[in-house]
């Protein structure tokens, strides 16, 4: 069964294991928010976790514009330097402008 926060403990444990779980039994956990309305892609970024980042980005069902109870989307909680892909990830998500991410967050197959 579906615990509500899966994803959430999985992004504060970096553990992509615990990630590919919740999502394969619920590819709408990906967009969980915990009480203060942060995704695991909000987590990632605050952590700086590209890997696991790049990994709830290849989730279809991905919500980039899930704001938290601070109004920022996970985009917006890149605040540290050198952090250039990581906005580049989500803008993608977003957007679509980098088309030499779509082999990067390749949809046709799970990512294990």
């Amino acid at each position: 069964m579906h615990d509500k926060h899966d994803t959430i403990e999985a992004a504060f444990a970096c553990s992509h294991n615990a990630l590919i779980s919740a999502v394969k039994e619920n590819p709408e956990s990906v967009n969980d928010q915990d009480e203060n309305g942060l995704t695991s892609a909000h987590i990632a970024v605050g952590l700086s976790n590209y890997a696991f980042l790049r990994r709830v980005c290849s989730t279809p069902e991905f919500d980039p514009f899930i704001t938290d109870n601070f109004n920022r989307r996970a985009i917006d909680c890149i605040n540290k330097p050198n952090m250039g892909k990581f906005r580049k990830l989500l803008m993608h998500r977003m957007y679509g402008v980098f088309p030499e991410l779509v082999s990067e967050l390749n949809f046709s197959k799970p990512t294990v």
